[in-house]
């Protein structure tokens, strides 16, 4: 079977912010992957679809972030075992990267 993606992806360990749509800044509980396409990652927030995020991307052992803009490309809702509010792992699509602005 073909690869659909364009671009690989990694499993790093990095640490993402991003502001929601209500302009309220949460930390990404963990990131999935990464690309030079966009990056996913697990939230305790239900984010857009189509809506535009603001990131901010802590590299690994580095004090330094990467800012970027993106969209979120989608959302898919993760029951929860043990508590009692769902999770949601989102899909965001890179618009900008820090090199561009």
């Amino acid at each position: 079977m073909k690869e659909k993606r364009r671009h690989m992806r990694y499993s790093p360990l990095i640490e993402v912010f991003y502001v929601d749509d209500n302009g309220i800044r949460h930390k990404a509980k963990k990131v999935k992957d990464i690309s030079a396409g966009g990056v996913s990652f697990y939230s305790s927030e239900k984010l857009s679809k189509n809506s535009n995020i603001d990131l901010d991307i802590k590299l690994e052992d580095s004090n330094d972030i990467v800012k970027a803009v993106g969209q979120v490309g989608w959302t898919e809702e993760i029951p929860s075992l043990n508590t009692r509010r769902n999770q949601y792992l989102v899909g965001i699509i890179f618009a900008k990267v820090q090199d561009e602005f």
